[in-house]
């Protein structure tokens, strides 16, 4: 489980982002966190995740500098 707040931190050390990072608590109805369950895909097909976030983020980090 990862909040969105530690979500952002990864993502602004990940790029080197110096800018504030503002989160609007006028906006209660958005997610705090974001639950995925992989039980049933690992059961039926043995499904495991090979990557954590953080390496996801720092691949497509990656593949977006090289787009730009």
């Amino acid at each position: 489980t990862i909040s969105i707040k530690e979500f952002v931190a990864i993502v602004v050390r990940l790029t080197g982002f110096r800018g504030k990072t503002i989160f609007d608590k006028t906006k209660p109805n958005g997610q705090k966190e974001r639950f995925v369950d992989i039980s049933r895909a690992k059961e039926l097909i043995g499904f495991a995740p090979k990557w954590t976030i953080e390496r996801g983020l720092m691949e497509t980090i990656a593949s977006i500098k090289t787009q730009i």
